[in-house]
């Protein structure tokens, strides 16, 4: 669907398809509904495939498919934090 059609479909001329963007852990697939909150097809990196809604994906904390994701992705992030400090050393 263009943008077009899905801006007219939602009613909010404000509707933006976040189609094949990344947010976290989550890439966009599709869109799954254009009404008012918009919300998109995600597959996460570990293979889920969720629905999320537009405010939730643009959210700091709404950034994988489940907490055991967004626990995992964090505890990663912080060891290759502390694997640069040793090596700055």
């Amino acid at each position: 669907m263009s943008l077009d059609i899905l801006k007219r479909l939602s009613g909010n001329m404000k509707f933006i398809n976040l189609s094949g963007q990344k947010f976290g852990s989550l890439t966009v697939l599709n869109v799954y509904n254009s009404i008012y909150p918009a919300q998109f097809l995600c597959i996460c990196e570990c293979k889920n495939k969720v629905i999320k809604s537009n405010q939730n994906l643009k959210k700091e904390k709404d950034k994988s498919c489940c907490i055991k994701c967004g626990k995992e992705k964090r505890k990663q992030k912080l060891r290759e934090a502390a694997r640069t400090k040793k090596s700055k050393k």
